[in-house]
């Protein structure tokens, strides 16, 4: 059967259609995976903000670029209660400059927790702070009481003490001493994401050991609580010197189980 020189322009205009079409179906099936690859050692903290998980990791993405929007971290106990923290920011380290003495400075910047981008060429390296959310929500309404409070006794000529004196303060510190969840013993970890496209984390777990001195160090941090609200409530006041806020920090190595 012989082909004219329409039946062929009609064969060509009928099948451009399917190169796009191809595309968008392949576009559509393969959802991206990211790998998270994370430093063989986490930073565990305790402060205003509640528990911190600090660690710095490396991510790429197969199929196709990964855009994650949500990022949190699954801590179970070897006891088995389960604790999640979110991904709140970040930083990234562009360089590392040394002047003529020696002394060595990093170039980085923070970026706060909105949108990730993970390619299939290149590495995405950065140092995560992950924070508990369900803790800070759940402190939202004592620290909105304290703070009306003090809007409250604002006229008063001993306003500060009266308000360090509070009830709602008391509430506010109680609420750090029980609210304090690390302890001792082996945690396991988990990185979840979610994203555009579906995209997905590919499977894996890691495992670090709090050890006893590594809770204590820790717990002594609620203390330093009231000093930092203290010094934050007063930083206005003329002449005042804050106290001294050593924040302690653990650092405990990361392992595969």
């Amino acid at each position: 059967m012989a082909f004219t020189a329409t039946d062929i322009a009609a064969w060509i205009g009928a099948t451009a259609w399917i190169p796009p079409v191809v595309y968008w179906i392949y576009g559509w099936l393969v959802k991206p995976v990211v790998q998270i690859m994370p430093e063989g050692q986490v930073e565990l903290g305790f402060t205003t903000f509640g528990p911190i998980f600090n660690i710095r990791l490396a991510l790429s993405a197969s199929n196709k670029d990964a855009i994650i929007e949500r990022m949190w971290a699954e801590l179970q106990h070897e006891s088995g209660e389960l604790r999640k923290l979110t991904w709140t920011g970040m930083r990234e380290t562009f360089s590392e400059i040394t002047d003529a003495a020696g002394n060595r400075q990093l170039v980085e910047r923070d970026q706060p927790a909105i949108v990730l981008k993970v390619s299939t060429l290149l590495l995405t390296e950065k140092l995560v702070r992950f924070q508990d959310l369900a803790f800070q929500e759940r402190q939202r309404p004592l620290r909105d009481a304290f703070v009306m409070h003090g809007v409250f006794l604002s006229k008063q000529a001993d306003a500060h003490e009266a308000l360090l004196a509070s009830r709602q303060f008391f509430d506010v510190l109680e609420f750090y001493k029980a609210g304090f969840w690390w302890k001792p013993g082996r945690y396991s970890v988990r990185f979840c994401i979610e994203g555009r496209d579906q995209a997905r984390v590919r499977a894996q777990s890691w495992e670090f050991e709090m050890m006893p001195y590594d809770g204590d160090a820790l717990q002594q941090n609620v203390d330093l609580v009231k000093i930092d609200f203290e010094n934050t409530l007063k930083s206005h006041l003329p002449d005042f010197k804050p106290e001294p806020v050593p924040w302690a920090w653990r650092y405990v190595p990361l392992v595969k189980p």
